[in-house]
């Protein structure tokens, strides 16, 4: 008997964290991008950093992540966000803009450029500013997504559903 879940209905992503960014740009419609349907990689949780100078915001979401079966690490600023990002290898990194000492953007930039011969992990930005200018700079430092605060959870845990399995 097969894989019962060999034609799952959801992202052809078993294992690979490139296929997830191939993901990422299929949801935002980049032409070329079309999804092929494999069984998602069961071998190991999913890792997630969440990465916010708002310390209870931080915990809690991890601990709501970690509930959903989650492997899940935190940091309070943008420099934490890089030296745990490359202890922990996260699949996706849920990172704030405005903290002290590194903000979003100059973390982004440098997870970016941190990747080289790495699978690309999928970078999401979750912040209180939501001005289309923000927005943009957000992309331009390598974000993938850009949430608003508050993000409804079933928002986020469908988008993460979408993304990492």
């Amino acid at each position: 008997m097969g894989n019962p879940h060999a034609q799952a209905p959801l992202w052809g992503i078993p294992g690979s964290p490139g296929n997830r960014w191939h993901a990422v740009r299929s949801i935002l419609g980049i032409p070329g991008t079309e999804l092929t349907m494999n069984a998602p990689d069961t071998s190991r949780p999913q890792r997630i950093l969440v990465v916010d100078d708002n310390r209870d915001g931080a915990d809690t979401l991890a601990m709501l992540l970690e509930f959903l079966n989650y492997e899940v690490r935190t940091a309070y600023d943008g420099q934490q966000a890089v030296e745990q990002a490359a202890a922990f290898a996260p699949d996706l990194v849920i990172l704030d803009i405005n903290m002290p000492v590194m903000d979003g953007y100059e973390a982004a930039k440098t997870l970016r450029g941190g990747e080289h011969g790495r699978a690309r992990m999928v970078l999401v930005a979750l912040t209180a500013v939501a001005t289309p200018e923000a927005k943009d700079k957000a992309m331009q430092a390598g974000f993938d997504i850009y949430l608003r605060k508050p993000v409804d959870g079933g928002e986020l845990t469908g988008l993460l559903d979408r993304i990492l399995h």
